[in-house]
């Protein structure tokens, strides 16, 4: 039994790079789509404004300037986030007034991809890449934070 157990667990670890990365193929029923060779690197600009008090903060992420993990880690939050499959520009719920507006701008080899989204209609699965981003923004705020 203990050996079954480790040809298993040998078996599964060759994967997890796939699983962590997204080198792999698409897990069955994901249709989002794939970043190919070419597409490689990218420019991201985040921006987050609104709230109450109103605050304006963001960043800007060229996967050229990162080491290879982060980068990886950068275009896996971006594949599995499903931006890149947003088919519309802006998507806004105009019922909560103070709620915060997230522009997104990703630029690749394929061409510039860019969303206006509040956080009334953002799907769960920005939330890590949002996190990530977050973490590296700063204050746009043209007289400092309010």
């Amino acid at each position: 039994m203990r050996r079954e157990f480790i040809a298993v667990l040998m078996a599964t670890a060759s994967t997890l790079p796939v699983l962590f990365f997204g080198a792999g193929p698409a897990l069955a029923g994901d249709q989002r789509p794939r970043l190919t060779e070419e597409q490689a690197p990218m420019d991201i600009k985040f921006v987050r404004t609104g709230g109450y008090p109103y605050a304006k903060r963001g960043c800007r992420i060229d996967t050229r300037g990162l080491p290879e993990s982060e980068s990886r880690r950068l275009h896996y939050l971006i594949e599995t986030s499903g931006l890149l499959g947003v088919d519309k520009q802006q998507i806004f719920n105009q019922s909560f007034k103070h709620d915060y507006i997230y522009d997104f701008t990703v630029k690749t080899a394929a061409g510039t991809h860019k969303l206006s989204i509040d956080e009334a209609s953002m799907p769960v699965s920005f939330g890590p890449l949002v996190d990530y981003l977050e973490k590296r923004s700063f204050d746009l705020s043209p007289h400092g934070s309010p």
